[in-house]
């Protein structure tokens, strides 16, 4: 399949992820990039183990939250909702 964006500017590879397997946005977004847990959590300055609660569903993304972890992606915190 082709990397085709979406208008809103998210690959559809993650809009697929997120949708149709119900993986939550950042690890979506990890995922496509190729990016460990480990990787992101270096790169974020967040807790592996925080970021491992983010994937499941179980942890909360704040605003402060969801903008270091769009910088460690290289994208817009908007892309992560």
């Amino acid at each position: 399949m082709a990397n085709v964006e979406t208008p809103t500017g998210i690959p559809q590879e993650v809009v697929e992820a997120h949708v149709l397997r119900d993986v939550p946005m950042v690890r979506a977004w990890r995922e496509h990039l190729g990016l460990t847990q480990q990787q992101l959590s270096e790169r974020s300055g967040l807790l592996q183990p925080a970021l491992a609660r983010m994937e499941s569903g179980k942890g909360k993304l704040g605003k402060v939250t969801r903008q270091k972890l769009a910088d460690a992606l290289g994208i817009g915190p908007d892309q992560l909702l």
